[in-house]
């Protein structure tokens, strides 16, 4: 096997609209650099047929397909023996760095578009040198072409070892109650706190890469979790991915790369909503990014000693590319009825209290018009196209998906995958929304409800069974 590695920095040099939430933010400063680093390796399967994969894990808030069509465009020249679809991005998924297409610039406007006869005011002013979303995306693009092309020639014959490390970062962020409700970032301090709707996944797999000289030249690290301890401020940063790299650099040397794989994570968060921060740093600003990067460095350390004694040269890879159908979760012509009424009734309150059209309106207009939104879209269309990579390094199967999928579909891949150790990245390759169970369809609430997500639990089972057929049939 051959590898080669690569990182750049993709900070933008100006002022940015920020990736996330429901309100307009700024960038005021840089607290630390968003970073793409991309991983190429190249080998052979089991049956001695070649076999190719570039991944660039980069700190943003979603992965583009827009991003990753340019960028495979971008290197072709370049790189002529390298197949465009073995190149793939995928996000850390936080929310204080930018926007790279219009289409996510505005989390309701893509839904109430062609809907709502006007658009919000702007909830903040707007510099002059704010960086737009397609100056964001060129200059990124340019980043990560160079990072690819330099990844691809960096590649050496190289060992691998893996191991299972543990470490706290990611929480269930859904909160059930007595009547079966159920709440993103609910409060649980009440007498009508039931439980929590699902699990946490407290693992951390890692893929560990060497020269031929046994040194340490970069570890994959793959948690449940998103990047999103500061995700209100108005500052760039790369979350606790950076306190991260900065922990591991000082034990292990400048000159290793990090690449961060954000497993199924969809109903997941760094904060524990039971304890809601007793006795532990605030998840909310710089004293968690610190503790949490501290957790995950110390998870990569646990580990190296039995790493480095288990390093192999000699092992497969095989990845592989489909493109999957899932079907689009539907809506009924009742459903769409009930969210016309709703939708109409709230609009009247408002112009009727003589309101401008702004964030508070959009958010209470988000449901409705997701509904609406979706019943125009099922007319076209029954399904919703992704793509799915599935590649096998050794023992480890590395597995994508489009989502912010809920932890229990990544679950069940790694309880039936025949691969040692199973790793899934989310918000690779494109990005579909949320994919909730059919418990938190039940439950209702943010990232639960039509307007969350393309896809439903009919196409999540559908996407852990192709998912698992795909893994399976590597080691046969």
């Amino acid at each position: 096997m051959k590898i080669g590695w690569s990182s750049t920095d993709i900070t933008p040099p100006r002022p940015i609209k920020l990736y996330g939430q429901f309100y307009e933010r700024i960038s005021q400063f840089v607290r630390d650099p968003l970073t793409a680093t991309a991983l190429a390796l190249e080998g052979q399967d089991a049956r001695g047929d070649a076999s190719q994969m570039i991944m660039v894990s980069c700190d943003l808030g979603g992965s583009d397909r827009h991003l990753q069509k340019r960028l495979r465009e971008a290197v072709k020249v370049s790189l002529p023996d390298l197949r465009a679809e073995n190149l793939l991005l995928n996000a850390t998924h936080i929310h204080t760095g930018p926007y790279t297409h219009e289409s996510q610039e505005q989390q309701l406007l893509p839904i109430i578009d062609g809907i709502l006869p006007f658009k919000p005011a702007p909830s903040v002013s707007l510099p002059p040198d704010l960086m737009t979303t397609r100056e964001c995306a060129d200059f990124i693009l340019e980043r990560l072409k160079e990072t690819v092309i330099q990844a691809w020639k960096n590649r050496r014959p190289a060992g691998v070892s893996w191991a299972l490390s543990h470490a706290v970062i990611g929480h269930q962020r859904r909160v059930v109650y007595d009547d079966n409700s159920a709440k993103m970032y609910g409060t649980t301090d009440t007498e009508h706190f039931l439980t929590l709707e699902g699990p946490s996944d407290h693992g951390v797999e890692l893929l560990y890469c060497w020269d031929e000289g046994k040194k340490l030249t970069g570890v994959v690290v793959n948690v449940a979790c998103p990047s999103q301890v500061v995700e209100g401020q108005r500052y760039v940063s790369a979350d606790f991915w950076d306190e991260t790299r900065k922990e591991l650099r000082k034990r292990y040397g400048q000159h290793i790369a990090i690449l961060p794989l954000c497993a199924a994570a969809g109903d997941q968060s760094p904060r524990d909503l039971v304890r809601r921060g007793r006795c532990e740093p605030n998840m909310h600003d710089e004293t968690g990014l610190k503790e949490l990067g501290q957790r995950l460095a110390g998870a990569v350390a646990h580990k190296f000693e039995s790493a480095q004694a288990g390093i192999q040269t000699n092992v497969p890879l095989k990845h592989t590319v489909q493109e999957l159908a899932l079907p689009l979760r539907q809506v009924s012509a009742g459903e769409a009825a009930q969210a016309r009424k709703e939708f109409e009734s709230i609009l009247a309150q408002w112009k009727s209290e003589n309101k401008p059209a702004d964030a508070e309106l959009f958010v209470k207009l988000f449901a409705p018009a997701g509904i609406l939104r979706r019943a125009e879209e099922q007319k076209k269309s029954s399904t919703f196209p992704i793509e799915v990579h599935v590649a096998r390094i050794g023992d480890i199967a590395i597995a994508t998906n489009p989502f912010e999928l809920f932890i229990d579909y990544g679950l069940q891949i790694k309880a039936r995958s025949k691969a040692l150790q199973t790793m899934t990245v989310q918000l690779a390759a494109g990005s579909g929304g949320y994919l909730p169970t059919a418990r938190a369809v039940q439950g209702g609430h943010y990232s639960a409800i039509v307007a969350s997500g393309k896809v439903g639990p009919e196409g999540g089972k559908m996407l852990v069974e192709e998912t698992i057929k795909t893994i399976n049939s590597l080691w046969e």
